[in-house]
């Protein structure tokens, strides 16, 4: 016969707003799941926000951010899983009409702010998205036209499942929101080459050192550096020309690959072009000497770019050696490899007021 007590659909739990805490968490006599671990890998729906009690919204804070909640009691100590899509809604107001155009709100400003005090900071920093939504006068509803069919917009949702499967494999988080720690860095870190202007504010391109420093003013570095790199002269020129645009690098790579295809190294998983790369880095290595391959562990990322975080700046002008180097061998592969990088240039422009891929 069939198989009963498996779940074939993702859980959706609407609790009511006098729900506790312990009802939210979990708790009781012998311990139990709460609602939010009922609602692992579906909807969490709170209607009426602002009506919970305080307590019982701050209790969702850990939850979200680790999807998991730890009970201890005197008697036990459990672990429920709780990772679940939090959907919510509120009024503007105690009287449900602050802002709008037809009736006027009757609530005194503390009580707006009490009311909007029931979400604490930190709760809303955990919410991903949030919208405010105007009234809508009954006959636009009635009298409009249909909405995205649910059918359709499911398509759009299992076709971005399917991405994301492919993407993290089978041993990886489920979704994008399942992404942890060392993940994240690795597949939501920005491009460096995509992420670059010569724009004077963002202190990233100096023009007489010929030194990009991939990583913008203010930015926090990850947990590889963000290299400063030296840029040769057929390039440097082409970012002295524009006017604090984001540099458009469409086909950064091209040189690599054209090597790759003329050498007939392997093409999978990049295999190739990881076998250059190191082939480059070696070959600089020798060219800029032991002694001073501080300079090559800057441009690698190896090394964060400052000579101490205390005492002294980094100075771009102490990359010479390296930027002497690259250039030695941009002309050595260009000499093998004819129009390797000079079929790069070309493709080098500006795009005001954003990045174009």
């Amino acid at each position: 016969g069939p198989i009963e007590g498996l779940i074939r659909k993702a859980p959706f739990r609407a609790p009511h707003h006098t729900v506790s805490d312990a009802g939210m968490i979990g708790g009781g006599t012998p311990l139990r799941p709460g609602e939010i671990s009922l609602a692992h890998h579906g909807v969490l729906f709170l209607d009426e926000l602002a009506e919970y009690r305080r307590n019982v919204l701050e209790v969702l804070r850990q939850p979200l951010e680790e999807g998991v909640v730890r009970l201890a009691r005197a008697r036990a100590a459990v672990r429920y899983p709780a990772r679940f899509l939090l959907v919510a809604a509120m009024n503007p107001c105690p009287c449900g009409f602050a802002g709008d155009s037809r009736r006027a709100c009757r609530c005194t400003p503390l009580q707006v702010s009490r009311y909007h005090g029931k979400l604490s900071g930190p709760l809303r920093d955990r919410l991903d998205l949030i919208v405010n939504v105007p009234a809508v006068p009954i006959g636009a509803i009635a009298d409009g036209a249909p909405g995205e069919s649910s059918a359709a917009v499911r398509e759009r949702v299992c076709a971005a499942r399917d991405l994301q499967r492919a993407r993290y494999g089978a041993a990886g988080p489920r979704t994008n929101a399942g992404l942890r720690g060392r993940a994240v860095m690795t597949w939501c870190r920005p491009d460096a080459a995509h992420d670059f202007s010569t724009d004077p504010k963002r202190q990233q391109w100096i023009s007489n050192a010929r030194v990009a420093q991939l990583n913008p003013k203010g930015r926090k570095q990850t947990r590889k550096y963000r290299p400063a790199v030296v840029v040769p002269e057929r390039f440097a020129r082409l970012m002295d020309a524009n006017d604090g645009s984001f540099v458009r690098v469409k086909s950064v790579r091209q040189a690599f690959e054209t090597m790759a295809a003329e050498i007939g190294l392997p093409g999978d998983r990049e295999a190739g072009l990881k076998l250059i790369r190191r082939s480059v880095a070696h070959n600089a290595r020798s060219r800029i000497g032991e002694a001073n391959w501080t300079q090559g562990e800057i441009m690698l990322g190896h090394r964060k770019a400052s000579t101490s975080d205390l005492y002294a700046l980094f100075d771009p002008a102490n990359l010479g050696l390296a930027l002497a180097a690259t250039e030695s061998i941009m002309d050595e592969i260009e000499s093998l490899v004819p129009g390797a990088f000079t079929g790069v240039a070309p493709e080098l422009r500006t795009v005001q007021g954003g990045l174009s891929y």
